[in-house]
């Protein structure tokens, strides 16, 4: 039996106009006879269920395309608040156009008289989905959806309602499972089900009016929620929701919030009991992302979105979802430039590896230069680029066959601190000398002259270790003409008791502080002034030019006296004291060259350590750092 055709000026109803308000008024009550129509619909598998209704595939015979049918489920009924309710998403979701909300095509009775109505079929997946697979780490989804992509796709539905806000309607439902990601990058608001046009009756049975659609901000809604029949999704609802308080704009943007705080944690805001998610939305939720989620590394600035969004006092969120979608855009666009400095650090970083690798290679030092200042370059743009630091941390540790000038300079600067060092410690050494006067004169003068020499020598040791010690820092200066006068006043020391008692002990300590505080050469010269300082008193000696001797026979040796007398007191007197003076001079000597090594190696640990905790992946060797 054939069908009536569809009373198409019944159901077409008014439009909404570009400035919010309708073509022409409605009666709010609709005759569901006059949408009884011939089927043009061959209904297929079921591809969807809500809490209301079900959503199944079907084939527009008349048009040959594939839609989305959506009717209200079986055994639910289709009377009172249930089929207004049905009614009501269909002339919501087909009067408010927008890219991300489903286009209606067609509201009608089926043959059995169940409403309908149809929409344009979308393919995806729902960000339910989507955080699920991220959450099991499914390749499928951790190699397509990352936090950029997502939280793009979630601006993008923030328009979507706020373009449902403008109208005067809230949708009362938002939920990762009411948004769907398309194939080719579509974003849509699914489920307009529970939606509440502002300052409409909720009770109110028959699909929606003239006035209800006329956009309303300041409107609210002063139907209280009653027990067992909560409008909404535990977890996602905003407080005044679930007391049945006024809602607008601002409760969904509550639930925006919770989706955005579940986007970048990939924990739910609240519990997913039922019960303990009420409880714990009306006490006011922690949506501090970092302290909740601190795996997740959640941006400051993005953690501050989700609060302000979730406050509980609606007063404290964001007025619209536009100004939520304002405040992620001001967000992805600082994310944005920071993805533009880590692109631009990995290009310097790889300029620097080849550069490295030849420096490494040709051992020129253009090529380290380069290589240094490429990684200076990306470090300055992404201060986490492993490969720069890699690359720093080669160069460190595999030093150029040949010192750059300006590391010469500086390498010059330290050997000049160090003569420095060794001249303060020649003028102790050499200035005591001077204190022995009184006591080479207790012993008695014997030949002057070459007492003179003696204090001729000390006293020239002195002169220059002080126009040393004064002389500029940047480069040593008089170090050959230093050494020999040094190891000429040792040499002098022989006047007194020969080559053989004192003058070893006093080029011994000479030869080991040289050999601290000067070059090689400065070693070597060091080393030959020590030895010529026995040799050359001891071959005048054997030639009988020189005051002391030594008698050798059955008894012992006997030193004879030379510059001075040898009394038994006044001559062990001063044996102990230069003894002494030997001792001390050249432990202080040596301590302080101890202690300036010392802090030199404790520098270069301490540098070493700070380079190395610019890799975090750097591992000392065993049995270091620990």
């Amino acid at each position: 039996m054939a069908k009536p055709e569809l009373d198409e000026e019944a159901l077409s109803g008014p439009t909404l106009l570009p400035d919010g308000s309708l073509s022409s008024p409605v009666d709010p009550k609709v005759d569901l006879e006059t949408l009884r129509s011939a089927s043009k619909y061959e209904v297929g598998d079921r591809i969807g269920l809500g809490g209301m209704g079900e959503v199944r595939l079907c084939r527009d015979t008349k048009l040959g395309r594939e839609v989305a049918m959506k009717l209200i489920r079986s055994g639910e009924g289709s009377g009172g608040d249930r089929l207004m309710r049905f009614l009501r998403e269909a002339r919501v979701q087909g009067q408010i156009e927008h890219p991300s909300i489903v286009p209606v095509y067609d509201l009608g009775l089926g043959p059995s008289g169940e409403p309908y109505f149809t929409m344009k079929l979308v393919r995806g997946v729902t960000l339910e989905g989507v955080l699920a697979g991220l959450r099991s780490n499914d390749p499928a989804f951790t190699g397509r959806w990352n936090r950029h992509r997502l939280l793009t796709a979630f601006g993008t539905a923030c328009l979507a309602v706020d373009l449902a806000h403008a109208r005067g309607v809230v949708h009362r439902d938002l939920k990762p499972a009411n948004l769907m990601l398309g194939d080719f990058g579509e974003v849509y608001v699914l489920d307009w089900g529970l939606a509440k046009v502002l300052g409409a009756e909720e009770s109110r049975g028959g699909p929606i009016s003239a006035s209800e659609l006329q956009p309303n901000p300041s409107a609210s809604d002063s139907a209280k929620t009653q027990l067992g029949t909560l409008l909404g999704t535990p977890g996602y609802m905003s407080p005044e929701q679930i007391d049945g308080g006024a809602i607008d704009a601002r409760s969904d943007v509550y639930s925006l919030g919770a989706i955005l705080f579940e986007l970048v944690t990939l924990k739910p805001l609240v519990p997913a009991n039922p019960l303990l998610a009420i409880e714990a939305t009306r006490g006011g939720v922690d949506a501090r992302a970092r302290a909740l989620a601190p795996e997740m590394e959640v941006p400051p600035e993005l953690e501050a979105i989700c609060v302000k969004a979730t406050a509980r006092d609606p007063g404290g969120r964001f007025p619209s979802a536009r100004a939520l979608h304002q405040a992620l855009e001001e967000y992805l666009a600082g994310e944005r430039d920071q993805q533009l400095r880590v692109e631009k650090a990995r290009e310097h970083a790889a300029v620097a590896a080849e550069a490295a690798s030849l420096a490494l290679t040709r051992g020129a030092l253009e090529d380290r230069t380069r290589a240094v200042r490429e990684v200076g370059r990306s470090l300055a743009l992404d201060p986490a680029n492993e490969s720069a630091l890699r690359t720093l941390m080669k160069l460190l540790e595999e030093p150029p066959p040949s010192l750059p000038e300006e590391a010469e300079r500086a390498l010059q600067r330290s050997a000049a601190r160090s003569w420095q060092a060794a001249a303060r410690t020649a003028l102790l050494a050499f200035g005591q000398m001077f204190l022995y006067i009184p006591l080479l004169w207790w012993m008695g003068i014997r030949h002057p002259p070459g007492l003179v020499v003696f204090f001729l020598c000390n006293l020239l040791v002195v002169a220059g270790a002080a126009m040393a010690y004064r002389a500029s820092r940047d480069r040593p200066r008089g170090m050959w003409a230093m050494t020999a006068a040094v190891c000429a006043a040792v040499a002098s020391t022989s006047v007194f008791f020969g080559p053989f008692i004192v003058v070893p002990g006093f080029a011994a300590v000479n030869i080991v502080a040289s050999s601290l505080m000067t070059d090689r050469v400065g070693r070597r010269l060091a080393l030959a002034g020590g030895v010529l300082a026995v040799v050359v008193p001891a071959g005048l000696m054997l030639w009988g030019l020189f005051p002391v001797g030594y008698l050798f026979g059955p008894e012992g040796m006997t030193v004879t006296p030379g510059v001075v007398e040898l009394p038994r007191w006044p001559t062990l007197t001063v044996l102990l004291c230069a003894s002494i003076g030997t001792v001390v001079v050249s432990a202080l000597a040596v301590g302080r060259l101890r202690d300036a090594l010392s802090e030199a190696e404790r520098q270069l640990n301490l540098r070493a350590w700070t380079l190395r905790q610019l890799l975090p992946a750097a591992r000392a060797p065993d049995g270091e750092g620990r």
